[in-house]
């Protein structure tokens, strides 16, 4: 019974905890500033670059709290990550933070 309890709140952890934090540290790899999105075809271009978003991709604010891709406005700077699928030629942002205005 041990083991399932243990096994039960690994999973919780693992699926529903919050973004890696310290939202600001080295967890996000990439940077840059949003040119568009499109929201039909879920592509974002962020500087010269185009990407996919999913919808297990994730949008939050710099504090950690979840947004909805209505956030990702031309001119917000961003952070995010970056996956390569293997039936895609074009990347997939998993997740992204969006920082604050200057």
């Amino acid at each position: 019974m041990k083991s399932i309890t243990f096994s039960l709140a690994l999973v919780g952890t693992l699926f529903f905890a919050p973004p890696l934090l310290a939202i600001d540290g080295p967890h996000f790899r990439e940077q840059g500033r949003v040119e568009s999105f499109d929201g039909a075809s879920h592509t974002l271009v962020v500087g010269d670059s185009s990407y996919l978003l999913t919808p297990s991709s994730r949008v939050y604010s710099h504090t950690g709290k979840p947004l909805s891709f209505n956030a990702l406005q031309k001119g917000s700077t961003i952070k995010f990550n970056l996956t390569m699928p293997k039936e895609s030629r074009q990347p997939v942002i998993r997740e992204i933070m969006v920082l604050p205005a200057k």
